[in-house]
């Protein structure tokens, strides 16, 4: 995916800013927001941290509690282990799933979803991942499986892990071109298997940051261990350079 997009804001002299994906960010000091995109930041909570909640970590954490609605017990299964993907094990451990399987071709990240609760990790790189999934649910798939990435085959091969009542929660995506379902057959669906999808974590802003601000006070998330590096504004350039080779998440700091 590429973090190159142009953005609705133009600079002084006209020229056309980037952002990530999001139609109220340019990498900018300032910047307009409709009133009902704002939650106050608490005071003690840092600016880097309140980057994180109000966007990767509730897309991962809070589509596991509003979208997922995982129970205790429940097995759950994440492809692509990023910042989505990490926040989302997050989640199905707050929520006391068990197994909780990471899946992603980098060494890193499969050791970063152990670090956020993980019990199993799996390299599709290095065996079939609907096999290891069988292997570790006794041949029944999981209950809840959820796609943080976009790829060919990705959400195929995690709805074939899915076990035959589960759900399968899709954050993970790319241009809409290339995301036809022409790997899907209606029959795939009579037995009850769900496929749905998720934005933002299916958040209430006001009700749901300032629950996981309380959260972060308390410990029972670690938004620090999701920042990977911290840039200067003027280092943009490196920071998505950083975020393309693979960093959890990089923060850009606008003023020191």
């Amino acid at each position: 995916m590429s973090f190159r997009v142009p953005s609705p804001f133009t600079r002084l002299n006209g020229e056309r800013v980037i952002q990530t994906c999001s139609g109220a960010s340019g990498f900018a000091t300032y910047t307009n927001a409709e009133e009902d995109m704002l939650v106050k930041l608490d005071d003690d909570i840092p600016f880097e941290i309140g980057s994180a909640l109000a966007c990767g970590f509730m897309s991962g954490f809070g589509a596991v509690l509003n979208r997922c609605k995982v129970v205790h017990s429940q097995s759950f299964a994440v492809t692509g282990c990023g910042g989505v993907g990490l926040s989302a094990i997050m989640g199905a451990k707050y929520c006391g799933a068990v197994p909780i399987i990471g899946i992603d071709t980098q060494p890193v990240k499969l050791a970063a979803a152990k670090k956020f609760g993980a019990t199993h990790v799996i390299n599709p790189k290095e065996v079939d991942p609907v096999k290891a999934v069988m292997e570790i649910t006794g041949g029944d798939g999981v209950d809840q499986s959820f796609v943080a990435v976009a790829g060919p085959g990705i959400k195929r091969m995690t709805f074939d892990l899915t076990a035959k009542y589960g759900q399968m929660v899709v954050v993970g995506h790319e241009h809409p071109r290339n995301e036809g379902m022409e790997e899907f057959n209606f029959m795939e669906f009579l037995l009850g298997k769900r496929l749905t999808g998720s934005v933002m974590g299916a958040v209430t802003l006001r009700r749901d940051i300032p629950k996981y601000m309380d959260m972060y006070r308390t410990g029972q998330i670690d938004i620090d261990a999701l920042l990977s590096n911290r840039f200067k504004l003027d280092d943009i350039k490196e920071a998505l350079d950083d975020s393309e080779r693979g960093a959890l998440k990089n923060v850009v700091i606008c003023n020191d």
